[in-house]
């Protein structure tokens, strides 16, 4: 099975000993694993999804470097006395979340660590199947040395957006390291040369910050060509679902149409000025522009050469191999084009509530060190290999992808409110994109709604988080009644891209958001630092004491 978001790569090393080697490089952390790092005690750990995971066997590395990702792993389980596996359970969608909170509520999760796709993610946190992951950190003694046990969401490696996302009551239940690939602009080079632009002229628009909307605009008015005298020639600017489009077009603007508020609870955007311009905009170019309808043909007709443009999640390069010689891929514009936002639906990672607190710590900690960048990898850019073999065009990689995972990026928040994704793509997106209403309309025929599955869900998390730290499993599994957009998405999974803030003020951004973390994890250090000042000031008191009296 695919794993249409995210190929969760497991690129990992040790956690440092935080009084000797604080801030050191990949090379000095694995030399200070030799000072008694903490022992996991031979703990047996299992990651649970439900896709393969590309490097899961490292048996027959095909590379340098997954061979130095093989030797990495067999130090670090060595070092720490952990084994690590990830497992796909062979099931999907619906059948998976079953089995998944079934076990968690029976008391024997089928994995210490557990991917969720985002939709599902409001069901466990108000069940209470998710352990606060920004709780899980503590010192361990080991002589002179002090370890740092547990996730710490002070490194940089963390989705900034996963955990502000799933951040309720000031602490973080979800957690990923990936920045997969998601909704992007697949062009056909041959199709924008015969309008008329350069091979690499999209590319450049945005390296220069000028891909905007009115480019956009431009680029699929030359596109959009009328048959010529033989019937032949006919050709679109854009073709997509209507879903991919309109999402790609609001998250990408900076209109989210969900936020969330200072204080982590969800806050409804719809008929806010951003969500009515960009909405207004974007529906104007999708009724000029796209191919008619029946909207399941249209990747069809992208692989004929009947479509400029296809907007969609970058995963399904999978399927375009036959135009890989004139296959490009950018994001979707901004309307001044300056600063562009990857939109990303990253698989949700987390622990179950299930285990007591030190041996959730444990598992905190190994899945900390697994996600570590191998030493000599440092400047996070061997992700890049597994895509050159899979792009004819290097820019789309170095350009593109690159920017995509290191730039600024968003969530999809709406997916985190319990039955606001159907609402949102079956419901008020559906009625715009088919003409039966216009946005305007749209937005006062559906606020209504909107308004009450946010109330609801802002209730439901106040109740069940009121009190945190609860270490006794669940007593039934969540009622989780799958939508049809939830339900197909986890018939694949994940692959690459970055994040940053929200723009919009009333938001908390992401670093915000992690600087609550950063300050409970700093406390232990502080105080630790302050108990060795004492006692050497104390020392030095009673020497001079003691010699005054000789």
């Amino acid at each position: 099975m695919k794993k249409q978001r995210k190929k969760a790569s497991m690129i990992l090393p040790p956690v440092l000993a935080l009084a000797v080697v604080a801030g050191s490089t990949g090379a000095e952390k694995v030399s200070a694993t030799k000072n008694m790092p903490p022992d996991l005690e031979g703990m047996d750990i299992h990651i649970v999804q439900w896709w393969d995971d590309e490097f899961e066997n490292l048996s027959e590395p095909k590379n340098q470097f997954e061979e130095d990702l093989r030797d990495y792993r067999d130090m670090l389980q060595e070092t720490f006395k952990f084994t690590i596996h990830t497992d796909n359970i062979g099931l999907q969608g619906e059948a998976y979340v079953e089995k998944l909170s079934s076990s968690i509520a029976a008391g024997e999760p089928i994995g210490q660590i557990c991917a969720l796709e985002a939709s599902w993610v409001p069901a466990f946190i108000n069940a209470q199947m998710m352990a606060p992951l920004d709780t899980l950190v503590t010192l361990v003694e080991k002589y002179r040395y002090r370890w740092p046990v547990g996730c710490d969401f002070t490194q940089e490696k963390w989705n900034k957006g996963v955990m502000e996302a799933t951040t309720v009551g000031g602490h973080v239940y979800g957690m990923s390291t990936e920045h997969t690939p998601g909704y992007v602009i697949f062009f056909n080079k041959r199709l924008l040369q015969e309008a008329g632009y350069g091979v690499d002229e999209l590319y450049d628009l945005q390296r220069d910050g000028k891909w905007n909307w009115s480019k956009f605009e431009e680029v699929l008015q030359a596109c959009t060509r009328e048959a010529g005298s033989d019937g032949s020639g006919r050709t679109w600017g854009i073709a997509g679902d209507y879903v991919d489009y309109y999402t790609t077009a609001l998250y990408a603007s900076g209109a989210d149409p969900v936020a969330k508020t200072a204080t982590g609870r969800f806050a409804n955007q719809i008929d806010s000025g951003k969500v009515i311009k960009t909405l207004t905009w974007a529906d104007e170019m999708w009724k000029k522009y796209s191919v008619p309808e029946p909207a399941e043909t249209s990747l069809d007709r992208f692989k004929k050469g009947e479509v400029a443009m296809w907007i969609g999640e970058e995963s399904v390069r999978e399927e375009l191999d036959d135009l890989k010689e004139v296959l490009g891929f950018v994001m979707f514009p901004c309307p001044d084009g300056k600063e562009l936002i990857a939109v990303e639906r990253e698989v949700v990672m987390f622990i179950p509530s299930t285990y007591d607190e030190e041996t959730a710590k444990k598992i905190a900690l190994a899945y900390d060190l697994l996600t570590d960048p191998v030493p000599g990898y440092e400047d996070g850019d061997a992700w890049k290999e597994r895509y050159y073999s899979q792009y004819a065009d290097p820019k789309a990689v170095d350009q593109t992808l690159n920017r995509m995972r290191n730039g600024r990026s968003t969530q999809r928040l709406e997916m985190y409110v319990t039955g606001l994704q159907d609402e949102f793509e079956n419901g008020f997106l559906r009625d715009i994109a088919v003409g039966k209403l216009h946005v305007s309309e749209a937005i006062e025929a559906h606020k209504p709604a909107w308004d009450d599955l946010i109330a609801k869900e802002n209730a439901a998390l106040d109740d069940h988080y009121e009190n945190v730290g609860r270490t006794e499993a669940p007593t039934e599994a969540p009622t989780i009644v799958p939508t049809e957009a939830s339900t197909e998405a986890l018939t694949d999974a994940p692959t690459e891209a970055g994040t940053e803030e929200k723009p919009n003020e009333t938001l908390v951004a992401p670093t915000e958001a992690a600087s609550d973390t950063k300050g409970n994890n700093i406390w232990p250090f502080v105080i630790c630092g302050a108990v060795i000042l004492l006692g050497a000031v104390a020392g030095v008191i009673l020497k001079r004491s003691r010699s005054r009296k000789d």
